[in-house]
Order: C-alpha cells, then sequence, then structure tokens
C-alpha cells in the first residue's frame, strides 16, 4: 500500500498523527529510532496505515492502538496480537487464511479463535454492522467457514500444570497439607476429577454389558465362553510349537553348519 502511495488521511489528520507519535516517543534516542526504522513507520502512520504484532517495539504498538482508536489509522496489517485483551473495534476484519502457527505447527483456527478475530469488526455506538471477510485460498471449504462463524459453544480446557519448582515452592511457603488443598481446589483438577467420573461410570456400563453378553452366551447347545477359551489354548499351543519347530530348525542347521 505504501509503494502503491495510497493516502488514507487528509493534512489535518496528519498533522495531528505526527504530534502524537513525537510526543510518544521522545524518549527514545535518535540513532535507536533510526535502527528501529522510525522515520519508515512515521511516513506509514501519516498515511493511515500499521503494522501490529508482537516483535514490535511495546512504544510503537501503544502509539498504533491509540491511533486506531481515535481513527487516525484506517488499516492495519496485524497477527492475532491485535484481538487479544485490546478494545480495538474496527468496521472490517479481513482474514487472510484460516491457519496460524501455535508455536509447533501450522493448525486450523478454533471457532473460539474465529470469533475473537471477527468479533472485532463493527465499533458499538458507532457501526450498526460489522463485516468479516475470509479471503479465498485453493482448498478452503465453505461449509468449514460456516462452522466457525455458527458455533457458539466453545469447550473450557484448563492449562494449569504444575510444575516441579512450583510444587517446590508451594511446600515451602504453605506447606505439604495446604498445598495440597490448594491444588485441589484448582479448576484443572475439577476437570480432572470429573472425567474420572464420566470414565468410571463407562467402566461400569461396559462391565454390565458384558455379563449381560456372558448371560447370552450360554444356551442348551453349551456354553459359548468355555469353547472360546478352549479356542484360545489350542491357538496358544499351535503357536508354542511353531516356535519350538522353528528353533529346532535353526538348531540343526547350525550344527549342520559346523560339520
Amino acid at each position: 500500500m505504501l509503494y502503491a502511495g495510497l493516502r488514507l488521511n487528509d493534512d489535518e489528520a496528519r498533522q495531528r498523527v505526527r504530534e502524537i507519535v513525537e510526543e510518544r516517543t521522545a524518549s527514545i534516542p535518535g540513532e535507536d529510532l533510526h535502527v528501529l526504522g522510525y522515520y519508515e513507520w512515521l511516513e506509514a502512520l501519516e498515511r493511515g496505515i500499521a503494522a501490529h504484532h508482537a516483535g514490535m517495539l511495546p512504544t510503537f504498538k501503544e502509539v498504533v492502538e491509540e491511533l486506531f482508536v481515535r481513527g487516525l489509522v484506517k488499516a492495519v496489517f496485524a497477527t492475532e496480537t491485535l484481538a487479544l485483551g485490546i478494545n480495538m473495534p474496527a468496521r472490517s476484519v479481513v482474514l487472510e487464511k484460516l491457519v496460524k502457527w501455535n508455536g509447533e505447527q501450522h493448525a486450523d483456527i478454533t471457532p473460539g479463535e474465529y470469533t475473537q478475530l471477527t468479533g472485532r469488526a463493527g465499533r458499538r455506538g458507532i457501526d450498526v454492522e460489522g463485516h468479516a471477510v475470509v479471503l479465498w485460498q485453493r482448498g478452503l471449504d465453505p461449509g468449514h467457514l460456516a462452522g466457525l462463524a455458527g458455533t457458539r459453544t466453545y469447550p473450557l480446557r484448563s492449562s494449569f500444570k504444575p510444575s516441579y519448582n512450583m510444587a517446590v515452592n508451594l511446600v515451602d511457603q504453605f506447606g505439604r497439607h495446604r498445598s495440597r488443598e490448594l491444588l485441589e481446589t484448582s479448576f484443572a483438577q475439577f476437570q480432572a476429577d470429573r472425567s474420572v467420573v464420566g470414565i468410571s461410570r463407562q467402566v461400569q456400563k461396559n462391565e454390565e454389558g458384558l455379563e449381560g453378553y456372558r448371560e447370552g452366551m450360554t444356551c442348551h447347545l453349551g456354553d459359548f465362553e468355555e469353547y472360546a477359551l478352549l479356542r484360545r489354548d489350542l491357538k496358544d499351543r499351535e503357536t508354542e510349537l511353531a516356535k519350538q519347530g522353528a528353533a529346532q530348525r535353526r538348531a540343526q542347521a547350525a550344527g549342520s553348519w559346523r560339520s
């Protein structure tokens, strides 16, 4: 957009942008500003265009956020950092793709992440509606996109994982019994206990089902379970004899070779 010469701000807005930027960056030495690409960044801001990502200097990010909220920046090219914990409403949100890097691999975004990203579209009290646009790419499934947009219930999973260091610090500060109580009252432990209850119920259900099968395997023709056990014993014996035969043949071959 810069190379195309696009300008989204008039002269008055450009002057206001310069004043805000110079005020917020007054404490940064000039040589540091040069290294950080300050002048190119300022030129883009004056045109109403900005970038926002985790690798930016915190001061630069805060300036972009302030200018965007004030309407002095019209378009922001951002990662999901712009949608997390920051009140940054926009009129439209454009997603380049429905895949993101999660630290280990490129994975499809979840319905919750889609809602978080596109939920910035539509400024409350200013716009009566917002627009979320997903760029078409080869392999894009409209049904999958509709599922992301239509899902409104998201499973809540605890990410709390106590480490050895945490356990040592807790025991040192509160003692063994109090530390155990603290960990047992966590949401992660609640989910773990609830999952154990679910597993126990499933085990009980399976055992009841097996008992019903045992009753159905016995009739006037005989006991099928006893027959199955005999067949298993016969199979095991056949396997054992086959192994012994193979071992004997190998021993005979070795003896013949030595002779």
